[in-house]
């Protein structure tokens, strides 16, 4: 079964929803969560809880903790 993108930025078609998962998750590591910049290389930053959240700089990382990130953190 094939998963097709909802979204109008991706129309990519994934083989399965965990290939739609992975994919994501490497997208999430070139898109600073504190201020939505884009790196195509990836941060070095990123939560130390749930290491899913990655931050071009300390600065967004505290920033986007104090926006409500610590209650929507999960280990």
């Amino acid at each position: 079964m094939e998963y097709k993108a909802k979204t109008d930025y991706d129309a990519a078609v994934f083989k399965d929803a965990s290939d739609f998962i992975s994919t994501m998750n490497e997208r999430l590591k070139t898109r600073c969560a504190g201020c939505e910049f884009i790196d195509e290389d990836g941060f070095k930053f990123r939560c130390s809880r749930c290491k899913s959240a990655y931050y071009c700089s300390h600065k967004c990382q505290k920033k986007h903790w104090r926006s409500g990130h610590k209650f929507d953190c999960v280990t």
